[in-house]
This record gives C-alpha cells, sequence and structure tokens, in this order.
C-alpha cells in the first residue's frame, strides 16, 4: 500500500514550488511554506486541492494516464473564473500537476 502525504504537506510544496513563480502571487509575500498567502483565496487551482490531490492519488495508470486526466481537471478549474477561456493548462497549472504527480508516485 502507498503511502499517502497529508494535505498541509501537499499545500506547502505547492506554496514552495508553484506560488513562488506564480504572476497572480500576492506581492511582497515571502512567507514560509507552512504559511497561507493571501491570494490563495482567489487562486482557483489552490482552492481546489482538497479535490485535485485526492484525484492525483487515486488515478489508476490500468485505467487512464495521469497527464491527460489532471490536465482535464486542473484546466477546468483554472477556467471555472473565466468560463469562455479556452481550456488550455496555464505554466501554473502544469506546475501543480508536476508537483501532484511527483508527490503522489504515479
Amino acid at each position: 500500500m502507498r503511502r499517502v502525504l497529508h494535505l498541509s504537506t501537499v499545500q506547502g510544496a505547492i506554496r514552495a514550488r508553484v506560488c513562488s513563480g506564480c504572476p497572480a502571487r500576492t506581492p511582497g509575500t515571502d512567507a514560509a511554506s507552512d504559511q497561507p498567502r493571501a491570494c490563495e483565496a482567489t487562486c482557483a487551482p489552490f482552492l481546489s486541492l482538497p479535490r485535485l490531490w485526492g484525484r492525483a492519488v487515486r488515478v489508476d495508470p490500468m485505467v487512464g494516464r495521469f497527464g491527460p486526466a489532471m490536465s482535464r481537471v486542473i484546466g477546468g478549474r483554472e477556467t471555472a473564473m473565466a468560463p469562455d477561456a479556452p481550456r488550455r493548462l496555464t505554466r501554473r497549472g502544469r506546475a501543480f500537476a508536476g508537483v501532484l504527480r511527483e508527490l503522489s508516485g504515479n
């Protein structure tokens, strides 16, 4: 059985790896990765992180591939704020998917 990381660990990894290069990050916040940032309240993928993480650890390689599955889910979350936008994964979305893939072991 695989060990599943706690959501707070995943949030810290996202803050350290993805938020550090995000253009929508709250200016002047150099908080530690265990401290929430103000911009998280409007970040659609970060708000959906519990659901995204749950899906990431349940992806079965016999049924589907991790990359396309997470791209659909994260792309849908990113465009939730702007429904008329195309469903392409942004750099931030690709970074989210990469961290989730690494942490989930998929």
